[in-house]
């Protein structure tokens, strides 16, 4: 889709994720898209509190399921029932925080928004 952002979803992709892809881009000799955006669920999910109002225990992707009862088929850490899980996050998270998505970052900010 040209002209279009990219929107990457990802459960500590500040850390994990957005790093893996710059260096293996930097090794590629290959710019990272500008227009890439990256919403890391994990650091948004670091506002939710429980039903008592405390800040949640975890905010791993594991406790995150169980915090938002998400059927669980498979097995954890498979890539498959990880993005399905991702995704039902997502959508509880921005339903939860409201502004969730305005806290995208381009990829120059990935190491720097803190």
């Amino acid at each position: 889709m040209a002209d279009k952002p990219v929107l990457w979803v990802t459960h500590n992709g500040r850390n994990f994720d957005v790093p893996f892809l710059m260096y293996e881009f930097q090794r590629c000799k290959i710019e990272m898209p500008g227009d890439w955006l990256f919403v890391d669920t994990l650091h948004n999910s670091r506002q939710l509190v429980d039903s008592n109002g405390l800040k949640l225990k975890s905010a791993s992707l594991e406790k995150l399921r169980e915090h938002y009862e998400i059927p669980f088929a498979g097995s954890a850490h498979r890539a498959m029932q990880d993005v399905t899980t991702l995704c039902y996050v997502l959508q509880k998270l921005t339903f939860e925080l409201k502004l969730f998505l305005k806290k995208n970052y381009p990829v120059g900010e990935a190491l720097t928004v803190g």
